[in-house]
């Protein structure tokens, strides 16, 4: 599946949601990433330490549906070395690649089944 989405605001993401990660070293997979959702709404990025969520919604160009977990540190490096304009995201079955023109990334992925599920907002009914 692949993904288009604006660089900076890729990067503003990843940067705000890495400060809600675990940096604890016996933390799950889940509470250290990322957890990014495509679907017709726009690509939703999730994290967490379990005291606090964050949420933030992104522009793509696909309604398809996607879920995936990334390391923020690690694809954050990469994002920020990149220029002005539209990333494409291409999710594999067990990694991300990560590109803009001739300059590519590629990073495995968390298991997102680790990632606990964000509490409901009253109110609104979405998570």
């Amino acid at each position: 599946m692949q993904i288009t989405t604006d660089k900076e605001k890729i990067l503003k993401a990843l940067s705000q949601a890495g400060r809600f990660t675990s940096s604890r070293v016996g933390a799950t997979a889940g509470l250290q990433g990322v957890l990014f959702i495509n679907n017709k709404e726009g690509l939703h990025a999730y994290s967490t330490n379990l005291s606090t969520f964050f949420h933030t919604i992104l522009r793509s160009d696909t309604g398809e549906e996607a879920r995936f977990l990334v390391d923020p540190h690690k694809v954050t490096e990469f994002v920020a070395l990149l220029n002005e304009g539209d990333v494409t995201l291409i999710v594999e079955k067990d990694r991300i690649l990560i590109s803009q023109k001739k300059t590519k990334g590629t990073f495995s992925l968390l298991p997102n089944t680790d990632f606990p599920t964000p509490p409901l907002t009253e109110g609104r009914g979405r998570r």
